[in-house]
Order: structure tokens, then C-alpha cells, then sequence
């Protein structure tokens, strides 16, 4: 695949006609890869435009991604597609008025459009899918839908507020993903028996609800079943801000430095103030149980 990073009058020009789907993709949910496959049934090469960043994040000086950009491009290099253009959020591509827009993507040469109903772009939002079917031949994709909910990124957002990864699930069409180095936090975890993983995330990721999850950990591309907290250890003194710590079931290797993923499979509980580690220690006991026998029951 691929891949190009730019900023908005800096347009590549490409010479073969292609598919271009059109779109911010955080999450690259089901309603996302629906797109993705409505433009590869065309048989030509197939293109994703789409941002460094939402308009959302970058007014209010924020980031927090579903997808940051390189797990979206592995994802969309295993979804089949050929080029992957990235502009670059910035206040000259917010304020571009939807005929200028129109004309910078004309550059990226696309034979045919593919985008979602609620595709807008230009200034404020003024630019509709109406006016992109003016100038290119446009397909537009339906909306999909699980259980009679419209798929998209904010659904999942919603998903992962409430703590419900099932949804969060059912919407992405594969668990919740974070990443980052396994880093020497504060060692409660060693001392009540219970040794964690302190994962220091590698991107902004949307975090899910505070509390322990059943999951797997992912190692050099091969998973393991864990069961994690995301929290600011209320037992003890207490985190300014939350970490995510992770336990994996019967491993005792050294990962110190090691890049470690989790997917999040279910939510357990909220965390919880105990009156003394001795509590602590037979609450996550019982954790440890129901999380073995989870993943024997997922077995069979």
C-alpha cells in the first residue's frame, strides 16, 4: 500500500485513475469496511482519504483516537486497499470552502467516489454528498446498522463510556484495541501476588470506562489471556491520572520494555476502595478465578 501524508495544498498528484473512499475512518468500524468493499467491487485500485486528526480534536486542542493513523493503515492494508492519503488537520483545510476541496481531490484522479450518506466536507461543514456527485461519479453507501443502531464512531464511543465492550465489539467487527511499552510502575501488583504489566500507552487512545476487564494480551503477535484494570489505584494513595495495568494468566516472562497490546473483552467491574490490601488481595483473587474460568468457557 501506498501511503501518503500531506497538508492540504500539498495534494499529491497520482497518474492511474482509482477508487477514492471518502471519510475520517476512526474506528474503521463494520459501516467503514462496508465502503472499503463497495469500492473494491468496482475491480480497480482502491484509495482512503481521509485525517490526521477530527475537527472535534482540533478545535478543542485534544486527541483521542479510536484508530490512531498506524493501526489504521494496518488495518486498511489487510482490508485490500492500495493508497492511503492523510491530510494534515489544520485551520487552511477547515476553512476551505467545499468547490476548493472539490478541486484538491480531483488531484488524487478518482474514476469513481465512494462515501457514506452523512459525508460532509469544506468550511463548516457546507459541502454535501449532493455536491459530490456534481463533479465525480459517486457511490453512495447505506448505513450499517447492529441490533437497529446506526454504526459509527460515536456509537462506539458511547460503547466504551458505558464499559460495554460486547457493543464496542459488534460495531468495530473485532475487540478494542490499545497498545503501548510495558514500563517499572509502582510494583503493588508484584507485592500482592498478582505481578502486572504497566503499559505506557504509544498514542492518544480513547480509553474505555475506569475498572477490570477480562481480554488478551498481545505479545509478538501472539494473545494471551489477561484480565486488566484501568485506574488510579484508589486503595492505595491514588493516580492523578489512570494507567492501564495488565495480568496475564500463567506467564512469568520478563517483558520490561516490550510492546504489549490488549484487547478488551469484557467488563468486569467498577474499581473498587478496599479497607486493607488484605481485601484488595481476596477480591482479585476471585478476579483471577472468574477470569480463568472465562477464557475455559470461551474454549469450548
Amino acid at each position: 500500500m501506498k501511503i501518503y501524508e500531506f497538508d492540504y495544498d500539498g495534494f499529491p498528484k497520482i497518474d492511474e485513475q482509482i477508487v477514492l473512499c471518502l471519510g475520517y475512518f476512526d474506528g474503521v468500524h463494520l459501516g467503514h469496511q462496508k465502503i472499503i468493499e463497495e469500492a473494491k467491487a468496482f475491480g480497480k485500485k482502491v484509495g482512503v482519504l481521509s485525517f490526521s486528526n477530527s475537527t472535534y480534536n482540533f478545535m478543542n486542542n485534544t486527541e483521542e483516537f479510536l484508530t490512531p493513523t498506524d493501526k489504521k493503515i494496518e488495518i486498511f492494508d489487510s482490508l485490500g486497499v492500495d493508497y492511503y492519503f492523510e491530510i494534515i488537520m489544520s485551520k487552511r483545510l477547515l476553512n476551505a470552502t467545499k468547490g476548493d476541496f472539490l478541486e484538491k481531490i480531483s488531484r488524487l484522479n478518482p474514476e469513481i467516489c465512494v462515501c457514506g450518506k452523512d459525508y460532509t466536507f469544506g468550511h463548516n461543514k457546507e459541502g454535501k454528498v449532493k455536491d459530490l456527485i456534481k463533479v465525480f461519479k459517486t457511490k453512495v453507501v447505506d448505513f450499517e446498522k447492529w441490533e437497529d443502531e446506526k454504526i459509527s464512531s460515536t456509537s462506539i464511543f458511547r460503547a466504551l463510556e458505558l464499559g460495554d465492550t460486547y457493543r464496542a465489539t459488534n460495531l468495530l467487527g473485532r475487540p478494542y484495541y490499545v497498545s503501548g511499552r510495558v514500563v517499572e510502575g509502582e510494583q503493588n501488583g508484584q507485592r500482592l501476588g498478582f505481578p502486572t504489566a504497566n503499559v505506557m500507552l504509544n498514542e492518544p487512545y480513547y480509553m474505555p470506562r475506569q475498572g477490570v476487564y477480562f481480554g488478551y494480551a498481545v505479545l509478538y503477535d501472539e494473545k494471551y489471556p489477561a484480565m486488566a484494570t484501568y485506574g488510579t489505584h484508589p486503595t492505595f494513595e491514588g493516580l492523578e491520572q489512570p494507567i492501564l495495568e495488565v495480568h496475564i494468566l500463567n506467564f512469568k516472562d520478563d517483558i520490561y520494555g516490550d510492546i504489549l497490546g490488549f484487547e478488551f473483552i469484557q467488563f468486569v467491574r467498577e474499581n473498587e476502595k478496599f479497607e486493607d490490601i488484605y481485601e484488595l488481595m481476596e477480591r482479585i483473587r476471585r478476579d483471577k478465578f472468574l477470569a480463568i474460568d472465562f477464557f475455559e468457557t470461551k474454549k469450548d
